[in-house]
């Protein structure tokens, strides 16, 4: 946990040195509130199964801030961050399949997937970092 925050405030000053504006600096205020609730909550573990403690409340506080905050940064930054030539459907696959599957956890738990659903969300959340963070890459010192 600790490494996705530190990857998310690495990805959030990177996009502030290439972005302007208002819609970039919100989208990366909810990046840095991605990044610190995901290294905050490394120290406060998770209960075990049938068990309640304070440190497992803000665990699951820290969670589910972090679960919300990611998809309005994904919403915010992804068209702004695309380089110039990125075909439109991929900023838009590239945006929506990880909100996608936000919405699809909170469905899935009233549905008895929710542990499935959860997985493909860890796996998309992380992979939109990683598009990202390889535009910023290739695209260099510019501004968006």
């Amino acid at each position: 946990m600790v490494a996705v925050g530190i990857g998310a405030l690495a990805l959030a000053l990177a996009a502030w040195r290439v972005t302007s504006g208002a819609r970039s600096r919100t989208g990366i205020a909810f990046l840095v509130m991605f990044g610190l609730a995901k290294i905050v909550q490394a120290f406060f573990p998770i209960d075990a199964e049938g068990t309640s403690s304070s440190t497992g409340d803000l665990h699951r506080l820290l969670g589910i801030l972090a679960f919300f905050t990611l998809p309005f940064a994904i919403v915010l930054l992804t068209p702004l961050l695309a380089p110039a030539g990125t075909s439109r459907g991929a900023v838009l696959a590239v945006t929506w399949l990880p909100v996608l599957a936000t919405v699809l956890v909170i469905a899935g738990d009233s549905l008895g997937v929710f542990g499935l659903l959860q997985r493909v969300y860890l796996v998309l959340a992380p992979l939109w970092a990683a598009v990202v963070a390889r535009w910023l890459l290739r695209a260099g010192p510019a501004t968006a």
